[in-house]
């Protein structure tokens, strides 16, 4: 049975998950390193939708982290860029790839098309885990899902003729 199913709008977007729960314990941690999350995963958070009456799905801290769970979207502090911010296994290789083909001369290779890595942080109340911070690169919905569905009909249709 979906325990979903019979929550309100309100009781759905305005209680963190067990998965937002996580990053929420690490918002002081990230905010010290130089990284601000989204209003919802500071610590003192309550919906602003119950204080302004905005509609639950025009607030921006109705966004729930549905899908993965181990990234999530942040701030850089020192210049207001978006950025990416990725929790993997301490030492692993995906790391330990990243990092190398961020750093020099590597990163100035115009054939490494790798997303750079900024920064690699630790965390520091599990040594096992650590985050990787990366350039927010596009929305979701950039392009829209429409100018896809144009490109690919047209792409198809080249490919027939």
């Amino acid at each position: 049975m979906n325990r979903f199913r019979n929550m309100s709008r309100d009781e759905l977007h305005g209680t963190l998950g067990i998965i937002e729960l996580r990053w929420r314990d690490r918002q002081q941690f990230l905010e010290s390193q130089g990284y601000m999350l989204r209003p919802r995963y500071h610590p003192d958070w309550s919906p602003s939708w119950r204080r302004t009456g905005v509609k639950i799905r025009e607030a921006e801290d109705s966004i729930v982290l549905w899908a993965r769970h181990n990234v999530i979207d942040a701030t850089r502090i020192a210049d207001g860029k978006l950025v990416y911010i990725k929790q993997v296994k301490t030492g692993d290789e995906e790391t330990r790839i990243a990092s190398t083909l961020s750093s020099e001369p590597l990163c100035k290779d115009p054939r490494n098309h790798c997303v750079p890595i900024l920064d690699v942080l630790q965390d520091p109340n599990d040594k096992a885990i650590s985050f990787l911070v990366m350039p927010f690169l596009r929305y979701i919905d950039d392009p829209n899902l429409r100018s896809l569905k144009i490109f690919w009909i047209v792409e198809n249709r080249s490919w027939r003729a």
